[in-house]
């Protein structure tokens, strides 16, 4: 037919439908409005929900101007992205390449890095949420280190490495009566060798 087909009551079609221009539905989609457009070139726009009991497959870019929840959002059980970006989520995150965080992180938990202290085959680093640090290789620091409480080193201790490194005592030095330590100053070949005390 040449022109307007008016139905009033249901149209059924059971086979293939072809509209070749745009298709209206309750007065089409506007601004405020309550319908439906679907355009020629096969734009959707919609009032109301959009409801997909199945796979969506999105290969372009998607836009949420109101945020987006996950599951039943972050309030729930899943996940929630706010519209200005903040990101919430109950479940694990995982991400295989490099994260760049720009501002501050808190983290209220403990921290492992690599498999953690004791973590076995490379080991790593733990940061417990207590403070306390434990590690399986060597601490580097080229700054100052300041250490209030006791300090316990189980192994050798070098004190500096070159002669121009100053090592100053402001304690008393005391030396174990348990394992009766040796002192000895042999492998020193300087002329200058002073003990004398202020007294």
């Amino acid at each position: 037919m040449d022109e307007n087909l008016v139905v009033t009551g249901t149209a059924s079609v059971t086979s293939t439908c072809s509209l070749a221009d745009e298709v209206s539905i309750g007065g089409g989609y506007t601004n405020g409005g309550s319908g439906a457009s679907i355009t020629a070139t096969g734009a959707i726009s919609a009032n109301a929900a959009l409801k997909v009991d199945g796979t969506a497959t999105v290969t372009g870019r998607t836009t949420h101007t109101a945020g987006l929840h996950v599951g039943n959002g972050y309030a729930g059980s899943g996940g929630s992205i706010s519209s200005t970006g903040a990101l919430d989520m109950k479940g694990a995150a995982r991400i295989a390449l490099t994260m760049a965080v720009t501002g501050k992180s808190t983290l209220s938990d403990d921290v492992n890095i690599g498999l953690g202290f004791g973590g076995g085959g490379t080991g790593g680093l733990t940061l417990v949420k207590t403070g306390v640090i434990s590690m399986d290789s060597n601490l580097k620091v080229d700054g100052a280190v300041s250490v209030k409480g006791v300090t316990n080193l189980n192994g050798a201790v070098n004190l500096g490495d070159e002669k121009g490194d100053a090592v100053v005592v402001f304690g008393d030095v005391t030396a174990s009566s348990s394992s009766n330590p040796d002192i000895v100053f042999t492998g020193s070949s300087s002329a200058s060798c002073n003990f004398a005390c202020g007294r």
